[in-house]
């Protein structure tokens, strides 16, 4: 974090960021986790979970932002809203075209909102148990390589 008294005050405030940057020791979690519609996706263009309106002033475009955005031992959701994309696939130099899985692991407790529950359903997003917040990202393509950046970063990217 660049700028804590940024992170501290409006509209930003209420993100918690500065608390879960600071407070990873108390179990604050590190993560957060931002879900848009697909292209095929028509009847689900709001956020998947209750939600409030967050205007930064970079964009005229408001942020919905999970109501649990206070519990920072779960990871902050937000969802983008449906975006002109190019459609064709990219390869990485390393083999990887598209985003596989992500599994997000963390304790019992943080994953127990109605928030959290409401992403049940999307594809590709997997919530687990577990004593710890981690993250796993899985690719498609490139081969069986993993790179586990802990104990720096709770996080494991496989490809």
């Amino acid at each position: 974090m660049t700028d804590p008294a940024e992170t501290q005050s409006p509209p930003a405030r209420d993100l918690h960021l500065w608390q879960r940057s600071s407070g990873r020791e108390s179990g604050a979690s590190p993560f957060g986790v931002c879900v848009r519609p697909s292209a095929s996706n028509t009847e689900h263009a709001a956020a998947p979970f209750p939600h409030w309106q967050y205007g930064p002033a970079y964009t005229s475009t408001p942020i919905a932002i999970g109501t649990n955005s206070a519990r920072i031992d779960e990871p902050l959701l937000f969802a983008l809203p449906r975006l002109p994309l190019r459609h064709e696939p990219r390869r990485h130099a390393n083999g990887v075209s598209a985003l596989r899985a992500v599994c997000l692991s963390a304790p019992a407790a943080s994953l127990a909102s109605d928030e959290i529950r409401a992403l049940a359903g999307v594809t590709g997003l997997i919530f687990e148990p577990a004593t710890a917040h981690l993250l796993e990202i899985s690719f498609e393509g490139g081969g069986e390589h993993a790179l586990d950046c802990r104990p720096a970063l709770p996080l494991i990217l496989r490809w």
